[in-house]
């Protein structure tokens, strides 16, 4: 089932502000974030590892997934653009499917999910390119209900496109395109804003994450106008513009987001666009 286009609508009644922001030791590009227990786990997009932070301490630890777990060139990057907490407790990395090389999904489980396992899941992302007549960008996962529910990434004016698949999925289940909803990007600065990340709201509904980059290439990155947070629910959506501790809207390229359990703030993690600069790791108020 796909749906009409849904056109998000600016809600002056919604205030999201960080409020405070520090840099993570050893992540240059952060590109999904979780809450996994009382830890939350950073993911980069340019490199086989993941580090694990304690929000409590400040403190962090590594994980290599593959490899050394060193930075790797563009083209040869995992580009895990999307990270999902499965209902079993493992979590689910998913590459971006911009480039064959990035079908790959990644799981974490075991005993302090020290146990990874890679698969090359080309069957869904080429049945997700079928349906969508062009590669896939896929920014987000959530599971909502008894569907895994991902985000493809459009560019320019083009919606953004909401996927529902089978939530066995990722293990391996057959592989179909359940529904759909197109979501069209919201304006900072005259330029569209595109999602970047999905996460639940305590009662069920999708947040999403957008970031107002100025580019027409979904591989190349662009100067960042503004990041906004969204709200899904059905055929409706509405947002605000994330705005800094002193009320000047947010131009960080913040590409992941989590949700505290009582629905008043949460965390998000960015991408910077350079090596030299490490991700930051910010809090935010939801009002």
């Amino acid at each position: 089932m796909t749906h009409a286009v849904v056109h998000p609508e600016l809600d002056p009644a919604l205030t999201v502000r960080i409020t405070a922001h520090s840099a993570i030791d050893g992540v240059r590009a952060g590109s999904a974030l979780l809450a996994v227990g009382d830890r939350l786990l950073v993911v980069g997009d340019d490199a086989h590892t993941a580090t694990w932070i304690e929000p409590s301490s400040g403190g962090s630890r590594a994980q290599v997934l593959a490899g050394d777990g060193g930075v790797l060139p563009k083209p040869l990057k995992p580009d895990f653009e999307a990270a999902v907490v499965d209902p079993d407790g493992s979590v689910w990395l998913l590459g971006s499917g911009s480039l064959s090389n990035r079908w790959l999904v990644t799981r974490l489980s075991g005993p302090d999910h020290a146990e990874v396992t890679s698969y090359d899941r080309a069957e869904v992302y080429a049945a997700i390119a079928t349906h969508l007549g062009t590669a896939p960008n896929l920014e987000g996962a959530v599971f909502a209900g008894n569907v895994l529910r991902v985000c493809h990434r459009s560019t320019g004016a083009l919606p953004d496109v909401v996927i529902d698949l089978p939530s066995d999925v990722l293990r391996g289940g057959r592989t179909r395109v359940l529904a759909t909803t197109r979501l069209a990007p919201a304006v900072v600065g005259g330029v569209p804003a595109h999602v970047t990340d999905l996460a639940l709201l305590p009662d069920g509904r999708i947040a999403f994450l957008a970031a107002a980059e100025d580019t027409d290439d979904p591989v190349a990155d662009g100067p960042v106008a503004g990041t906004v947070f969204g709200i899904l629910e059905g055929d409706r959506a509405w947002w605000a513009p994330i705005l800094e501790a002193d009320g000047s809207p947010s131009t960080r390229k913040a590409e992941g987001l989590v949700i505290d359990p009582d629905g008043s703030g949460g965390w998000l993690v960015t991408d910077r666009d350079d090596p030299s600069l490490p991700a930051e790791l910010c809090r935010f108020t939801l009002r």
